[in-house]
């Protein structure tokens, strides 16, 4: 750690205490000198370090610049050693933590921006989250372990833990992923697509132009729009629905041509809305 850092651990244990130049020297082994440019390193960065005679330097109580350091105060110690990284802007967060392990960084590391400039949501949809109103943005580098799959019987489990639960579907690989496929005939659901939706009887359709996606949704009781068969039409696991009217649309708004060739892409199902998404672009042609 540099002289800054160190002395910004120090300031951030006790938000709001004074210490003399003197004894921050001491604590930290350096000269009074160098502590001196490290707290003129620290406002440069933006904290508010205050300074008063006979008392010497504090971290003002109204700072509220996040900080490695002050991140790890709130940590239990096991965790407190993690490699943290906080940033005042990144594009992506998850673009960094991605770079970070392909660079051989082991699991744990944590990146925080205040403003990311081209970051990445749920199913790839872009956004802006501008400093200083929006939310704090941060990604998380976990490694999945497939071989401890082995070890476990066929049947849903959860591993317990501070950071997150895993239920794990056996039958995933066997269904195959969930993945819609568009031709000028219509919309064609596969096996892993019709049993995510839970195979209902009938089903509703709907289309975003703005984020180019098509929602299927099963049909509620409540439902006031058109409505499609859906269990009754399964063969061979496929479940098909013409639209071409509506297909030619989409291929001329998408500016994908699957009415000459027929194109499968890769679909998720929102468990809070319980709707299966498919977006149509490049990025998720199977």
């Amino acid at each position: 750690m540099t002289t800054k850092e160190k002395l910004l651990a120090l300031l951030e244990d006790s938000k709001g205490t004074f210490f003399s130049g003197e004894e921050i020297a001491r604590t930290l082994q350096v000269s009074r000198a160098a502590v001196w440019k490290a707290v003129n390193a620290l406002r440069e960065d933006g904290y508010t370090i205050d300074a008063a005679t006979n008392k010497g330097y504090r971290l003002s109580p109204d700072s509220d610049i996040l900080s490695p350091q002050g991140i790890r105060r709130f940590l239990k110690p096991e965790y407190r050693d993690l490699d943290l990284t906080v940033l005042p802007t990144a594009p992506s967060t998850n673009a960094l933590v991605r770079e970070k392990a392909n660079q051989g960084c082991p699991e744990g590391c944590v990146i925080i921006a205040c403003e990311q400039t081209a970051g990445r949501g749920r199913y790839g949809r872009q956004f802006f989250s501008a400093f200083p109103k929006s939310s704090v943005n941060h990604s998380v580098l976990f490694f999945s372990r497939i071989c401890d799959i082995l070890i476990f019987t066929e049947k849903s489990f959860s591993e317990a833990g501070d950071f997150m639960t895993y239920n794990f579907d056996f039958s995933y690989l066997k269904n195959g992923a969930p993945a819609v496929t568009l031709s000028s005939f219509g919309i064609a659901f596969n096996k892993g697509a019709i049993e995510s939706l839970g195979t209902p009887d009938q089903v509703i359709i709907g289309y975003d132009p703005d984020q180019q996606a098509i929602g299927v949704r099963a049909r509620g009781d409540d439902t006031t729009s058109p409505c499609y068969d859906f269990a009754p039409r399964v063969k061979n696991d496929w479940i098909r629905i013409g639209a071409k009217d509506f297909m030619k649309h989409l291929s001329r708004t998408s500016k994908i041509d699957f009415l000459t060739k027929a194109k499968q892409f890769i679909a998720e199902y929102d468990e809070e809305t319980q709707t299966l998404i498919v977006v149509i672009d490049e990025a998720h042609l199977k």
